[in-house]
């Protein structure tokens, strides 16, 4: 992290764009970069309050936010490079949708449908 003094030289200079700029390591730059504000309380739960100087590894805030995203962000899956499977042994023609779970953390994510048939068509 840098210095009050340095970030607000960078502020002054217009280097950044404000004190919100994602680039800046302020409670609205991370905000602005995705950081829920669940996961920001939670760090500072975790570090509590102290009159001593301390060294707080970056880690444990990144900690704190991929535990919040797990909860709360869905899931989904893609294929970037598709390869054609045909399931020779299911029927022709017959297509099903197949309840998928969008978080399985999440006690409130939903379910979605996705598609299943014996091969896929574009």
């Amino acid at each position: 992290m840098m210095s009050k003094r340095k970030l607000l030289q960078l502020v002054e200079e217009n280097l950044v764009n404000g004190w919100e700029d994602p680039r800046m390591p302020t409670i609205s730059g991370m905000r602005r970069r995705g950081y829920p504000a669940e996961s920001l309380r939670e760090f500072c739960e975790k570090i509590g309050v102290a009159k001593r100087d301390n060294l707080i590894d970056i880690s444990l805030l990144e900690f704190c936010v991929r535990d919040q995203l797990n909860k709360s962000a869905q899931r989904r899956m893609v294929v970037f490079d598709p390869l054609k499977v045909v399931i020779t042994n299911y029927e022709k023609g017959k297509f099903e949708l197949m309840p998928s779970e969008n978080n399985t953390e999440g006690e409130n994510a939903g379910v979605r449908e996705m598609p299943f048939s014996r091969a896929f068509v574009d």
